[in-house]
């Protein structure tokens, strides 16, 4: 029964994305916060288990000759004892010890309606039919493409990371890895935005820092998608996911891969960035033009 606020809430009315974020946010910095301190605590408790095993082995040596001296070292023991169990006590009242599983999934409620949103809003909604139906299928791993749009991704960043120059082939390769309708959108989208006053006015630093702001994100997914299960069977790996109890160390979950990206947005994002790439390379070049002129 203490899943049906949950199930209640994310079917409830929606609620203002930022005011989502927000509450989710403050509920993870407390939670984070109790299982910093039950961490504390049970690192305490072994230290706890300690003392009193050295406060028995005190009481059980009392019998000997330094009647005085081993009296003081029992009183020292029982003080630090009496001192740890008291730390102890102050811990559980702060930390998971004390709350009650009600108490902890109200605040995972918040969390996951949260990320309930952020995921539609990332991913969209599901349907219910099949992920790998061959029918409207917009999700990059059904359609067989995420690793060819983790290549183009990482195909940018390359560029984007290089001091300036840009060797021909480099641009070859990328323009002809392209995706269609990225290819087929981006003359047109290249005259439409041909270098505006804002661009223009943007130093090659600024423009990398505009890039940066999509690929930071964007990069360490296409790079999982990569690296989840090399080049082969990348779908049947996907497909798995609902069977796997755990992954292995190191091994990114199909969330974190392009596997279930939207196609159309996946491009649109792809198109923006070799648009602002083109102005990167323009604007080197020109640089690159204007020392080589005052050099002469």
């Amino acid at each position: 029964m203490i899943f049906i606020p949950l199930v209640s809430r994310l079917e409830s009315e929606s609620v203002p994305q930022k005011q989502l974020k927000e509450t989710a946010t403050m509920e993870m910095q407390k939670l984070m916060a109790l299982v910093q301190r039950t961490t504390d605590l049970y690192h305490e408790l072994h230290a706890l288990d300690r003392f009193e095993q050295d406060y028995r082995c005190q009481l059980k040596g009392s019998g000997s000759s330094n009647k005085i001296e081993k009296g003081d070292n029992i009183q020292v023991v029982k003080l630090e004892l009496k001192t740890q169990r008291s730390y102890v006590k102050n811990l559980k009242k702060r930390s998971l010890w004390s709350k009650t599983l009600e108490q902890v999934v109200e605040k995972l409620v918040d969390i996951v309606q949260y990320l309930h949103v952020e995921i539609n809003v990332s991913y969209g909604t599901y349907d219910g039919g099949e992920l790998s139906s061959a029918v409207n299928c917009q999700r990059l791993g059904p359609a067989g493409l995420a690793l060819h749009y983790a290549n183009t991704i990482i195909q940018i960043y390359g560029i984007v990371s290089r001091s300036g120059y840009v060797p021909a082939n480099s641009r070859d390769a990328l323009y002809q890895g392209l995706p269609p309708r990225v290819r087929l959108a981006l003359p047109n989208k290249l005259r439409t935005s041909s270098m505006p006053r804002e661009v223009i006015q943007l130093t090659i630093d600024q423009i990398r820092v505009m890039m940066e702001r999509t690929l930071k994100w964007l990069v360490p997914m296409a790079i999982n998608t990569t690296c989840a299960r090399g080049f082969l069977r990348f779908s049947e790996w996907a497909k798995s996911g609902t069977e796997r109890v755990g992954r292995g160390p190191g091994r990114p979950d199909v969330i974190e891969t392009l596997y279930h990206a939207d196609k159309a947005r996946t491009e649109a994002y792809i198109l923006e960035l070799v648009v602002w790439l083109h102005h990167l390379v323009s604007l080197s070049n020109r640089t690159a033009n204007v020392k080589k002129a005052q050099s002469m």
